[in-house]
């Protein structure tokens, strides 16, 4: 008869609870699926981040949407409320939110001691990682679908969490198509309605914490991206009409967060050029590209590109080389038509996830478009609130990455109010920056 000490031999081999032997002797790993209001708490912000009403704990976030600029809310999130340092990476290379959660709680990711084995646990394979739902998730998963989006799954077809997942998601992509360029984010009140703009590369989703903070006394609407893009003035003047669809009478009271700052700004100056009153206008740290000579912005534009195939490589671990050389003789809208054919022929486009992938695309037309725009003067009232900390930028390119405490908008407003917030660009749309957001767009509105 052998002696065998299961507690031993699983502190010297944890990952020996994977193997099946192993796995039925072996006491349930120490808040592998850790409950209470921490998980809760994590939950919370992950469906916040990623706009989800469900998100199944055996799932990878990257197969609920989750892409790189999610990543880092959620990173900062857990920064901010635990202390423990969250790499980026962690998220979009396939943890669940059971990783994510197990981990945070054990204390591992980000500290030096058990930085490897987190790692290990983390970065595994997507087929290591996924297992079939639980008893009864399924079920629970497919009921959310029903009930949000009047979409069946067919759990007879494939009842693993990754169809699950990909049902769900496609389901509220749907919603939101089918609602075209609006996304109602509170359709109830009686007050003047409050239009918020979609940041670049993302959704209006974006918004749910900071409308859930501002009350209940007036419609809150998305205004979504439009499919065929263009430049900043005609994307402005396609919602210009569209807002007014909705709200015939104004006053009109806009706002953006990034980007869509900068669309909410292009709106509100062609509303008040037609004789149109424009009640509120709200930038949450939207910024203009520093001018520069067109040499050099071309130059920082093809730094931008090789920044982001280093980026792709770094943090998906898909190698793709373009030469600089080569960029610089193409023009703007050339140079990104060829990094996404090289990421096509490359067989890059297949292997990230779709969400990242969609992300990306739109980042950089979107990011294109704001390149080329120069405002015509503003002389409404603008609030712009204005970060404090430095971003965590993935790719940085200075023309957006610098210390103009008014973001360059004082060359085309001559009555901006800056309100400074304590956060970073990517993180004021969450706790505890939004609530600061909040309470001053309160008082504005």
């Amino acid at each position: 008869m052998l002696h065998f000490d299961r507690a031993a031999a699983l502190a010297a081999f944890p990952e020996a609870r994977r193997l099946r032997f192993f796995g039925d002797v072996a006491e349930p790993e120490p808040q592998a699926r850790p409950a209470g209001t921490l998980a809760e708490r994590l939950a919370g912000h992950v469906r916040n981040v990623l706009g989800l009403t469900e998100v199944p704990g055996d799932v990878p976030l990257t197969d609920l949407g989750l892409d790189s600029l999610a990543a880092i809310r959620i990173k900062s999130l857990v920064e901010a409320e635990l202390g423990h340092a969250l790499p980026a990476s962690v998220l979009v290379r396939g943890a669940t939110l059971d990783d994510v959660t197990g981990a945070v709680t054990r204390k591992g990711v980000g500290a030096r001691d058990g930085a490897e084995r987190a790692a290990v646990r983390l970065f595994g394979p997507v087929d290591d990682i996924e297992q079939r739902a639980p008893e009864g998730e399924a079920e629970r998963i497919a009921e959310a679908a029903r009930r949000e989006f009047g979409v069946r799954v067919n759990l007879l077809d494939d009842p693993t969490p990754r169809a699950l997942a990909v049902h769900l998601r496609a389901a509220e992509q749907a919603a939101v198509d089918a609602a075209g360029p609006t996304l109602s984010l509170r359709a109830t009140g009686s007050g003047p309605p409050l239009f918020l703009l979609h940041p670049a590369g993302g959704s209006t989703f974006v918004y749910r914490g900071l409308v859930d903070l501002l009350g209940d006394g007036f419609p809150v609407h998305g205004l979504e991206r439009l499919a065929e893009g263009g430049p900043v003035v005609e994307r402005a003047a396609r919602y210009v009409a569209l807002i007014r669809r909705i709200a015939p009478d104004g006053p009109y009271r806009l706002g953006g967060w990034s980007f869509g700052g900068a669309l909410a700004f292009e709106i509100a100056r062609q509303l008040v050029a037609a004789g149109e009153p424009v009640g509120a206008l709200a930038l949450i740290d939207a910024g203009l590209p520093v001018p520069m000579p067109p040499e050099r912005a071309a130059t920082l534009l093809t730094e931008r590109f090789v920044g982001f195939l280093h980026y792709l490589r770094d943090t998906y671990d898909v190698p793709l080389e373009v030469e600089p050389a080569r960029l610089r003789e193409l023009g703007p809208d050339e140079q990104v038509r060829l990094v996404l054919a090289e990421m096509t022929r490359s067989g890059v486009a297949d292997r990230l996830p779709p969400a990242v992938l969609r992300h990306q695309i739109d980042s950089h037309w979107d990011t294109r478009a704001l390149d080329d725009y120069r405002p015509g003067p503003y002389d409404g009232p603008v609030t712009l609130y204005r970060c404090t900390r430095p971003t965590p930028w993935a790719v940085r390119d200075p023309r957006y990455d610098h210390d103009d405490v008014a973001r360059g908008w004082d060359r085309c407003c001559t009555d901006l109010r800056v309100v400074p917030v304590d956060g970073h660009h990517l993180n004021l749309l969450d706790p505890p920056a939004v609530t600061a957001i909040a309470a001053d767009l309160r008082r504005l509105l």
